[in-house]
């Protein structure tokens, strides 16, 4: 049997803000879900995912949340909390 590979999200927790750099640029929000152990592409890895709702003044419409892979929050988005 494989060992399947998971780090946990450890950057913030439910109801804090975070910040994080994509390719919109910075953006920030409130971290209102983070689902742990889910599947990702590589079915060697687990991830959690976090759902985030965008500050008004980042987002492009009113209530935008985005639904993101805590590994790629951790790695190359570079989230911090704010």
């Amino acid at each position: 049997m494989i060992e399947k590979k998971y780090e946990p999200f450890c950057v913030a927790s439910v109801g804090q803000t975070i910040g994080w750099q994509s390719a919109a640029g910075y953006l920030e929000g409130v971290i209102s879900k983070i689902d742990t152990h889910c599947k990702t592409a590589c079915k060697h890895t687990l991830s959690d995912y976090v759902r985030v709702e965008v500050d008004p003044y980042f987002s492009r419409f009113e209530g935008e949340s985005i639904y993101l892979n805590a590994n790629a929050l951790m790695g190359g988005l570079r989230a911090r909390r704010v």
